[in-house]
């Protein structure tokens, strides 16, 4: 796998928590999270090192591989009715907005995908969104969202073998601007 400068984690704080046990670095995540005044970079050094251990050892089993495909095609198909629900409210939305005495003159609509762990666990990489609805280049078989979701996140690939369902949600935010020039 191609090295991720979101996922690879610096030699030096790798050589600062190769000390720590995964058990030890999940409850330093935790108890980092839960603080107040949290601080987001060593939360990430912390995840990033979880995740390059995890899938140091992990293999491609054909089980794996199983779980691993089923994850992306859940993941398209969502997309997928995402889009075409997301594409009706627009136009719907498009209709209101433009009517003589409407109040809300804009809007913006988002789509979140979420792979969810349905098992308690502390770190909650279970809320992580991935919003993109576009498929990554063909060559690569996996969507672009599959590929943020291994790339791009603090997800390892144990994590997503424990991956139950794929929740999705279409955000609509109503606007009203005082001005026209919004």
């Amino acid at each position: 796998m191609a090295k991720d400068k979101f996922t690879e984690c610096n030699p030096q704080n790798r050589k600062k928590f190769e000390k720590h046990s995964l058990a030890a670095l999940e409850a330093m995540a935790i108890s980092i999270f839960n603080n107040d005044n949290w601080d987001k970079k060593a939360l990430r050094e912390i995840l990033e090192e979880r995740k390059r251990r995890l899938n140091k050892d992990f293999v491609f089993t054909p089980e794996n591989i199983d779980t691993f495909l089923w994850i992306d095609y859940e993941i398209k198909e969502c997309a997928k009715k995402l889009q075409q629900q997301g594409i009706e409210i627009i136009k719907n939305l498009e209709k209101l907005t433009q009517e003589k005495d409407a109040f809300f003159n804009d809007f913006e609509v988002e789509a979140f995908i979420r792979p969810v762990i349905m098992e308690r666990i502390g770190l909650r990489i279970a809320e992580d969104p991935i919003s993109e609805i576009i498929n990554w280049a063909a060559d690569h078989h996996i969507s672009y969202n599959m590929h943020e979701l291994c790339s791009h996140s603090f997800w390892s690939f144990p994590d997503m073998m424990r991956v139950s369902d794929i929740d999705c949600d279409l955000k609509v935010l109503y606007q009203h601007y005082e001005t026209e020039d919004y």
